[in-house]
């Protein structure tokens, strides 16, 4: 790689890839030892669904409130389907990439990888909104609907980018011609 902005696009999304797919294997080994009964999730670690994965360990980091194993399970399940879609678009991200670097930047796989993008941040974003957890007391679970503009940006914004490099295509495909 020649351009220094593109090399450091390739290392963060690299890096960005490994700690997803290290956050992916620790949530799905939390999830299996609690499910073969080894151990209570709720006794340890809070799974928190805010867009983000964070595990957050009870009695080391503060007090935390425990969850019933069930909403712990729930999370972690919204979590995996997240990640794994957000690990597709770091993917996609890295074919761009590649795809500039060897200056075959507005042909139609490009197209093509953004339309995904979009859809995969739509995907996101239907996922997120789905909340459940429980009220203070305890006593009662609640279900709630919590929209992140920020996925609907980033679709917008992939949607947008599919736009400019079919219209880049067309511009391109049309000074071939030309020649």
């Amino acid at each position: 790689m020649k351009n220094t902005y593109l090399k450091l696009g390739y290392f963060f999304t690299r890096l960005l890839m490994g700690v997803g797919i290290i956050v992916f294997v620790v949530a799905v080994a939390l999830m299996l030892v609690h499910l073969a009964g080894f151990t209570t999730i709720t006794d340890w670690a809070s799974i928190s669904s805010n867009g983000d994965m964070t595990i957050q360990l009870l009695g080391s980091v503060g007090e935390g409130t425990s969850q019933p194993a069930g909403i712990v399970i729930f999370h972690i399940i919204k979590n995996l389907l997240m990640l794994s879609v957000l690990l597709y678009v770091f993917y996609l991200v890295e074919k761009v990439l590649r795809s500039v670097e060897d200056l075959r930047t507005f042909q139609v796989e490009n197209i093509k990888n953004f339309k995904q993008m979009g859809v995969c941040f739509v995907i996101i974003a239907i996922i997120d909104l789905l909340q459940l957890r429980m009220d203070l007391g305890g006593d009662a679970i609640m279900f709630g609907i919590d929209v992140s503009f920020a996925y609907i940006i980033s679709a917008i914004g992939a949607f947008l980018l599919s736009e400019v490099f079919r219209e880049g295509h067309e511009l391109y495909e049309q000074n071939r011609l030309m020649i």
